[in-house]
């Protein structure tokens, strides 16, 4: 892992200075060197800081070059992620003359991209976000992975275009303002992040998941490259699980690459289970187990980690998160978040990122991704009952005039979004527009926009949720929390459940194999019985969640003291939110714990970068 940045312009040539410091921004995502390269009479700048995963050597050192002189080209690399399937596509590439002088992937991506140009990205396997500058055709291309695991920003500067891996690399920039976004704003307050392409400032924007771009002249063109089956053509049980056995198994394993120990994050539960488990039939190339506990036994999984580390024998280490170091772990939380993120469970992410880079952890697996592939959430139990409720509903519609069943159809009676909203954010429309200030006075609206985008009635309630999650809440919240809490410590965090391949392979499954008759992860706890015990496959599930009482709100005078902070702070002053009113949409939220720790910080972040020196 890595960070990346660029700076291409048709115009001018980019300011040196600026774009060095806008690289060293990203240092904490790669401190184990540096590099930069200018082009076109300095006009184009792509730079990299380097996490050595993969040949060590300085022959690694990005950006990287493929030139050959005889054929015309020159391209330049800089890239941030890893590529899985680098092994087979170099022996195929060099049977086709490709010549190597490193064992990274990275110079695989550019012997890919000379002999397929942007259609490369197709033969890829693995997490990446990447940017080749072609020399020889003044084209700049980028891409992101399949499921968007490996962030990548972008800022309209003018007629010049910058890239980064995190948006606090272009405050270097003179240019660039950190002007708020109401649009991103109104997102972060509805959900706790921003979503979609949209980012914090304005100007700025996501690449999403699954999309490429070729930049020339000044002018940008992007597209979707990959995205999962629409249509699912594997019905029989038994085809289904085998399928999923064998595609775990190369998952996880074939994520094992690199020169250094491969470790892994543990709760207890299914996912992090089988990831470990399959992991742990390579012994050579595996470390510990993490995991992170707590005091309080209602929140607590090391228990159920300590049983599955002793079922799977492996080494175990249980870090353990006390109330006391409160304070500390906000802190480090705003420092790594450059965008709002106000979800509890990144405080324990960035704990536990912390005390791994403390005993020299630098790549560890994470089983993110299975709940959104194989039906895992809870919600999906609510949607599969309103699917029933519908089928009596229309059975009992039948026989009702033609008035009742329209009153039916348009007061949503027959439709699971509700269903489905309800299960998104802290705070629901009502809270929303309680809370939102002036500012945001044309957001109010709809408050729930994205799940709109997302969320196809026209589909089965459980495949509709899966779809969308996996188009939102997953890049979004999950995936950015994975990223930016590891990288703040310098450590790659890998997902073998969100492999294309085996997402690929989830979706062609008929959706009523993985939610069979009330069970969640059929499909999946079918398979993975050849690596767990029942009592794993069978374990009730806590979350990764912050006991958040024991550590922020003790008490009434706790929250009475928070939103008293936050009403006199400058998300009020400026017109964000309605000081006068954050009591009243506390108590309207979902969760008002979580609501309450969702403001707080939303407020630090606000503070800290937008209107503080966090860059710096």
């Amino acid at each position: 892992m890595c960070g990346i940045t660029g700076w291409v312009s048709a115009t001018r040539a980019v300011v040196r200075p600026e774009f060095e410091a806008m690289t060293d921004r990203l240092a904490h995502r790669g401190p184990d060197g540096r590099g930069t390269a200018y082009y076109r009479d300095g006009r184009v700048a792509l730079g990299h800081r380097r996490l050595a995963i993969q040949d060590l050597s300085p022959a690694g050192a990005q950006p990287m070059v493929l030139k050959d002189e005889a054929a015309g080209m020159h391209i330049v690399l800089t890239f941030n992620g890893e590529i899985y399937n680098h092994p087979e596509l170099r022996r195929e590439l060099e049977a086709g003359g490709a010549r190597y002088r490193t064992r990274c992937d990275a110079e695989t991506i550019l012997h890919a991209y000379s002999r397929w140009g942007p259609d490369a990205v197709q033969r890829l396997r693995g997490i990446f976000a990447f940017a080749i500058w072609d020399e020889a055709k003044g084209e700049l291309f980028g891409a992101r992975d399949h499921l968007g695991v490996k962030p990548f920003y972008c800022a309209q500067l003018g007629d010049d275009l910058a890239f980064a891996s995190q948006i606090c690399a272009f405050d270097a920039l003179s240019g660039f303002t950190r002007e708020i976004a109401p649009a991103a704003f109104a997102d972060a307050l509805r959900h706790g992040v921003t979503t979609g392409e949209r980012a914090i400032y304005r100007g700025t924007s996501r690449l999403l998941p699954g999309h490429c771009f070729l930049w020339r002249a000044g002018e940008r063109r992007t597209w979707r490259y990959w995205s999962p089956p629409r249509h699912p053509d594997i019905a029989d049980p038994v085809e289904a699980r085998g399928a999923v056995e064998t595609c775990l198994a190369e998952s996880v394993t074939g994520q094992m690459l690199g020169d250094v120990p491969v470790h892994t994050l543990l709760s207890g539960g299914i996912d992090s289970s089988l990831t470990t488990a399959i992991a742990a039939e390579e012994p050579e190339r595996i470390g510990s187990a993490f995991t992170l506990g707590f005091d309080n036994r209602a929140f607590d999984e090391s228990s159920h980690a300590c049983a599955a580390a002793t079922a799977i024998r492996c080494e175990h280490a249980i870090e353990r998160l006390r109330a006391d170091e409160a304070q500390r772990v906000l802190d480090q939380a705003v420092a790594a978040f450059d965008e709002p993120y106000g979800i509890d469970s990144a405080l324990p992410m960035v704990a536990i990122a912390d005390r791994m880079a403390q005993s020299g952890v630098k790549v560890v697996l994470s089983g993110d991704g299975a709940d959104e592939l194989f039906a895992g959430y809870r919600h999906y139990d609510a949607l599969a009952e309103h699917y029933a409720n519908h089928g009596r509903a229309t059975a009992n519609a039948r026989s009702a005039s033609a008035l009742g069943i329209l009153r039916g159809v348009l007061t949503g009676g027959f439709s699971p979004f509700p269903t489905y909203t309800a299960h998104n954010g802290w705070f629901g429309e009502t809270a929303f527009r309680a809370v939102s200030g002036p500012r945001l006075a044309e957001y109010r609206a709809d408050a729930y926009e994205r799940e709109r985008t997302v969320f196809d009635t026209r589909r089965g309630p459980v495949d509709a949720a899966r779809r969308a999650d996996l188009a939102s809440y997953l890049p979004d919240e999950i995936l950015v929390k994975v990223d930016r809490a590891t990288m703040a410590f310098g450590i790659e965090a890998r997902v073998p459940l969100l492999d294309h391949r085996l997402v690929e392979l989830a979706f062609r499954i008929s959706p009523a194999l993985h939610h069979d008759r009330g069970e969640r992860k059929a499909v999946l706890k079918g398979a993975a019985a050849r690596w767990l015990p029942q009592s794993i496959l069978t374990a009730r599930k806590k979350g990764f969640s912050l006991p958040i009482a024991d550590f922020f709100l003790s008490g009434p005078e706790d929250e009475r003291r928070i939103l008293a902070e936050i009403a006199a702070g400058p998300l009020v002053r400026e017109g964000w939110l309605q000081g006068e009113r954050l009591e009243a949409a506390v108590a309207r939220a979902e969760y008002r714990a979580g609501a309450v720790l969702q403001l707080l910080l939303l407020d630090r972040w606000y503070r800290h970068w937008a209107r503080g020196a966090g860059a710096a």
